[in-house]
């Protein structure tokens, strides 16, 4: 059986966290590949944000420098809000005989249980989860989790914490973003004038 892992995320932009991230989950739980899943209308998400086609263009030119890093595009077609479960449910159509394994951030498992379907994703994948260095301890909430019949890793010892709205004012700002972004991602901000610049 296939083993990947699924990284939904607005990218906006796109920074060196995302990829930090995606490749010690490919590492540690020895991945085929991860996919990098844009949100299309990331409802939670109250920021001003580029458009999908522009945020799927700039996974699209970090993943083709990994060779176990794609993007899907599976988002494209949802009209409205777009829920994980959802978003599964086509993967799994395009990646039969997979076990698919989630990632994302500690502060997303203290709201999971607010998920659409959250139940059945306990039930259709593993969850990779990585310690963000202002949240709280989160053990009794595994815990909790793990009974339910949750497979979760967790990992506190490397903690990434770069923040989008940061680059983001950055950018406005004619400040450096340097080392959160890849040299490629900031010539093609600069080049298309994206976020006031």
């Amino acid at each position: 059986m296939k083993r990947i892992g699924i990284f939904g995320s607005s990218f906006n932009p796109i920074h060196l966290g995302h990829l930090i991230i995606a490749d010690q989950s490919i590492q540690r739980l020895n991945l085929e590949k991860v996919l990098f899943v844009p949100t299309k209308s990331p409802y939670h998400k109250n920021s001003e944000i580029l458009p999908y086609e522009v945020r799927y263009k700039m996974a699209c030119i970090e993943a083709d420098k990994h060779d176990k890093i794609e993007v899907s595009d599976v988002e494209k077609s949802i009209e409205g809000n777009s829920y994980t479960y959802d978003v599964i449910k086509l993967i799994e159509n395009d990646y039969p005989n997979t076990r698919f394994y989630f990632i994302m951030g500690s502060d997303s498992l203290v709201n999971f249980h607010t998920w659409y379907k959250y139940e059945k994703l306990i039930d259709k994948m593993g969850f990779v989860i990585f310690k963000r260095p202002e949240d709280e301890d989160i053990s009794e909430l595994i815990r909790r989790y793990r009974d339910l019949g949750m497979e979760i890793y967790y990992y506190e010892d490397i903690q990434i914490q770069i923040s989008s709205t940061f680059i983001r004012n950055s950018i406005r700002d004619e400040k450096s973003v340097r080392y959160l972004l890849s040299d490629k991602i900031i010539d093609y901000i600069e080049s298309n004038g994206y976020y006031g610049i």
